[in-house]
């Protein structure tokens, strides 16, 4: 088999298939699985530690959208938006849970959240101002 027989198999965040930055979409694509179990998988190292907010921001710079896709259609983002503000609160209800129970400490995780949310804004105002 010669190597231009050989398609190479490459990473990208996903356009169609994306909540926030499109990277569990892009890596379930890569992986030929669903993207609910790499999102299920997300959540629960999330909630291990901060440590995969960091790793996710960084993932969602780094890794580049896939070009053979299309941009989800407008009528898509209503529901990606009510889908991430559901998870945001089911989120903070899960750290503050676990807060009461002295699991993990709320005083060291709201900051992560401040700064990932103002990461991703700002990371999107540039998204639209390439596009203008």
């Amino acid at each position: 088999m010669a190597k231009a027989d050989i398609k190479e198999k490459k990473l990208y965040r996903s356009r169609k298939d994306k909540i926030i930055f499109g990277v569990c979409g892009g890596i379930a694509e890569y992986l030929g699985i669903d993207s609910t179990l790499i999102r299920i998988l997300a959540v629960i190292l999330l909630l291990s530690g901060s440590w995969f907010v960091v790793l996710y921001i960084l993932l969602g710079i780094i890794i580049p959208e896939n070009p053979n896709e299309k941009e989800q259609p407008a009528k898509g983002d209503m529901k990606n938006k009510y889908l991430i503000l559901g998870g945001a609160f089911v989120a903070i209800g899960v750290i503050l849970l676990l807060n009461n129970y002295n699991i993990i400490n709320w005083n060291n995780t709201w900051p992560i959240l401040l700064i990932a949310l103002g990461v991703y804004l700002l990371w999107q105002n540039q998204i639209k101002e390439k596009k203008k």
